[in-house]
C-alpha cells in the first residue's frame, strides 16, 4: 500500500477510535487482556517515545504495540487493512496520550491515594475464584498476585482522577439516577409468542386467548414456575421457572431497551408490588406476563454504603461521556503531540512521510535498518520502498526491497510494491507482468485476486483489471457450488438418519 493510501486510512478510519481507547490504556491494563494476533508482533526494544522527561521504551511500548495490533485485528474483521506503518504510530499514539494523562493525574496525586486493602478488594471482586485470578495472570503474564493488586491500584487511581475531574466539571448525578442503581428488582415472566414451539406463527386471537388462560391461571393460584415450563415460548427463562433472576431497576430498564421492548413493558413492570402478577402485555414478540418477586432498597449502613459507590460509578461513567470532559482531554493530547519527541527512527519516519517530506522519512528508514529490531521487519522495507518512489530514486527502491526475506518477498504487498517501482518508473508492462504472474502462482486465492483487481482498476489497466474480475468471479462461483453441494450432502445425511430412526 502506498503512502497516500496509508494516508487515507489513518484519517479515515483509524483517527476516531484514537481516543476511544484512551480509557483502555490507563484502566485497561487491568481488565482487558491481549489475545493472539492476526499479525506477528515483534518483541520490542529500544526508546520508542519521549515527553518531558519521560521515556517509553522496551516492554511498555510493546505493550501499546499489542493495543494497536488488537485493534488492527478487530478492524480487519470488519473488512479493513491496517497497513504495519499505522499500527506503530497508532502505538505511539497510545503511549503520547497515556503519558500526557499521567501527567495531568501527577498534578493532584495528592488525592489519588489508593490503599492495598481497596486494591485487593478490587482484585477480588473482578476475580472471585483462584482460576479466574490465574487464568488473567496467565494472560497478561502476571507472575505473582502482587503484581495483580498493582495494576488494581493504577486502575483505582486513574477511576479516582475522572471522578475528581467530573466534580470540577459538575458532572451532575441525580438522587433517582442512584436510586435506579440500587434498587433491586427480582422477576419471573412468562411469553406467550408469536410462534409457537415447532416455529409454526399463531394468529393474534390465538396467542391472546393463550396469554389470558396463562394470566388465569397464574392469578387463581397455579404454580408459576409449572406454568412457565409449559406455556412460555422464551427457551432463556422456560427451564428456569420463568425467572429473570435479580435486577437493579437500572439494569432491567436497559435490558428491556436493549430487546427494543415498549415502554409500556418497562412502565407495567416498575407498576407491580411485590408478588403481583401484571395482565398479559402486548408487544412486537407476543404477550408478556410478568410477576415481581421480589422489590428490595438496601437500609441502614448498607444503603449508605452502595448508595455512595453507585453515585461514584454514575459520576465516573458519565464524565467520560462529558463533552466538557472530552474537549479537555483533547487539549491536553494535542498539547502532548505537539511536544512530544519521537527517539524510534521508524515511527519518525512515518511521521515524515504524512508530511511528504520524503528526504527526510526517507534517511530516517534507513537508520532504522541498523536496528536489530527492525531488520527482520520486511514491511519496513515495502515502506522505504515506497518513499524512494515518491524521490523518484527506482534503482534505490529495488535495492531496498532486494533486502526483503524470500518469505517476505512471496507477499502481495511486496509483489505490489516490486510492481509499483516499475510502474512508477515508466514501465507499466513489467509491472503488469509482475503482479499477473504472481496471481498465476495462486490461481485459487480469491483474496490475492481482488487485491491485483483492485491495484489494476487504481492504475487504469482495464484489460487486466477485468481479467482478474473474472477470475474473482469464477472462484466465488465455485465457493457458492461448494457450499451448495456441502448443504446437500448435510440434508442427505439429516434425511438417512431420520429414516433409520
Amino acid at each position: 500500500m502506498g503512502i497516500m493510501s496509508i494516508r487515507k486510512v489513518a484519517q479515515k478510519i483509524l483517527a476516531p477510535v484514537i481516543i476511544a481507547l484512551v480509557v483502555a490504556l490507563t484502566v485497561g491494563m487491568f481488565y482487558i487482556g491481549i489475545p493472539a494476533f492476526s499479525k506477528e508482533v515483534y518483541s520490542y526494544r529500544g526508546k520508542a517515545v519521549k515527553l518531558g522527561n519521560k521515556v517509553v521504551k522496551d516492554n511498555e511500548f510493546q505493550s501499546y504495540l499489542e493495543r494497536a495490533y488488537l485493534e488492527a485485528s478487530q478492524l480487519q474483521q470488519w473488512g479493513q487493512d491496517t497497513p504495519d506503518a499505522q499500527i506503530r504510530d497508532n502505538a505511539l499514539k497510545y503511549a503520547v496520550y497515556n503519558l500526557a494523562f499521567q501527567n495531568e493525574m501527577d498534578k493532584v496525586k495528592d488525592q489519588l491515594k489508593v490503599t492495598n486493602k481497596e486494591a485487593e478488594e478490587l482484585v477480588k471482586k473482578a476475580f472471585p475464584t483462584e482460576e479466574e485470578l490465574k487464568t488473567f495472570m496467565s494472560q497478561r503474564g502476571l507472575n505473582s498476585k502482587k503484581e495483580v493488586v498493582k495494576l488494581a491500584k493504577n486502575d483505582l487511581r486513574y477511576t479516582k482522577f475522572v471522578q475528581l475531574k467530573g466534580k470540577e466539571l459538575k458532572v451532575k448525578v441525580s438522587k433517582d439516577e442512584v436510586l435506579e442503581q440500587i434498587e433491586q428488582l427480582t422477576l419471573s415472566q412468562i411469553v406467550v409468542g408469536l410462534y409457537d414451539s415447532e416455529d409454526k406463527p399463531r394468529n393474534d386471537a390465538e396467542v391472546l386467548a393463550r396469554a389470558n388462560e396463562v394470566y388465569t391461571k397464574a392469578t387463581s393460584g397455579s404454580d408459576f414456575a409449572e406454568l412457565a415450563k409449559q406455556y412460555s415460548d422464551d427457551t432463556s427463562t422456560k427451564e428456569k421457572n420463568g425467572s429473570l433472576g435479580t435486577l437493579s431497576v437500572s439494569q432491567f430498564k436497559a435490558m428491556m431497551q436493549g430487546q427494543n421492548m415498549e415502554q409500556k413493558v418497562i412502565d407495567t413492570v416498575l407498576a407491580l408490588k411485590e408478588g403481583e402478577i401484571s395482565k398479559p402485555i402486548k408487544t412486537s414478540y407476543g404477550y408478556y406476563i410478568i410477576r415481581l418477586d421480589k422489590r428490595e432498597m438496601p437500609t441502614g449502613n448498607d444503603y449508605k454504603t452502595k448508595y455512595k459507590e453507585a453515585e461514584e460509578n454514575l459520576l465516573y461513567n458519565k464524565t467520560l461521556q462529558n463533552d466538557d470532559y472530552q474537549k479537555w482531554l483533547n487539549k491536553v493530547f494535542d498539547d502532548a503531540e505537539s511536544k512530544m519527541e519521537i527517539l524510534d527512527p521508524a515511527l519518525r519516519a512515518y511521521r515524515l512521510s504524512i508530511k511528504e517530506k520524503w528526504a527526510e522519512a526517507a534517511s530516517a528508514y534507513e537508520k532504522a535498518f541498523k536496528l536489530k529490531y527492525y531488520k527482520k521487519n520486511w514491511s519496513l522495507y515495502i515502506e522505504t520502498s515506497n518513499i524512494y518512489v515518491k524521490l523518484k530514486q527506482y534503482d534505490q527502491a529495488l535495492a531496498v526491497l532486494k533486502k526483503v526475506s524470500a518469505e517476505g518477498q512471496d507477499s502481495i504487498d511486496y509483489q505490489i510494491a516490486l510492481a509499483t517501482v516499475y510502474k512508477e518508473n515508466g514501465k507499466p508492462k513489467k509491472a503488469e507482468e509482475i503482479l499477473t504472474a504472481y496471481g498465476n502462482k495462486y490461481p485459487n486465492d480469491k483474496l490475492i485476486h481482488q487485491q491485483l483487481q483492485a491495484q489494476f482498476t487504481t492504475w487504469d489497466m482495464t484489460k487486466a483489471a477485468k481479467k482478474e474480475a473474472e477470475i474473482v468471479s469464477k472462484l466465488e462461483q465455485k465457493e457458492q457450488q461448494e457450499l451448495e453441494d456441502y448443504e446437500k450432502q448435510l440434508n442427505s445425511n439429516n434425511n438417512t438418519q431420520t429414516e433409520s430412526k
